[in-house]
Parts: structure tokens; sequence; C-alpha cells
């Protein structure tokens, strides 16, 4: 996954969580464009190298 949660070095619960958080929002995003027909990425990792901070923006204020 790209994620990489295995080389994580979070050593405290408050950081993995919002590390889950964050992927959870990431994947949640992405399901959503897929499902509208808003994206043409063909996979999770090419979609997030496609990201900036105002598309993110832009999706989150949807």
């Amino acid at each position: 996954m790209f994620f990489q949660e295995d080389q994580c070095r979070v050593k405290d619960r408050v950081g993995a969580e919002m590390r889950t958080v964050n992927r959870n929002l990431v994947v949640g995003l992405y399901e959503m464009e897929l499902e509208r027909g808003w994206t043409e990425a063909d996979s999770l990792r090419n979609w997030i190298n496609g990201q900036t901070f105002s598309n993110a923006h832009w999706m989150l204020r949807r």
C-alpha cells in the first residue's frame, strides 16, 4: 500500500490514530471521486501523486 505503515516510526497512540484518520480520509475522497466520475486516475497511488493542497482543499469544501 502507498502509505507504508510497516515502516512508520510513530510511537504514540495519538500519532497512530491521526495517521489512520488521514489514510481513511484519502481513501474515502478517492472512492468518492471514482464513484462520481470526477477522476481518470487508474489507481489510488496515481491519484495521490496528482493531488495538490488546493485540489484537496477544493474537494473537502464541495
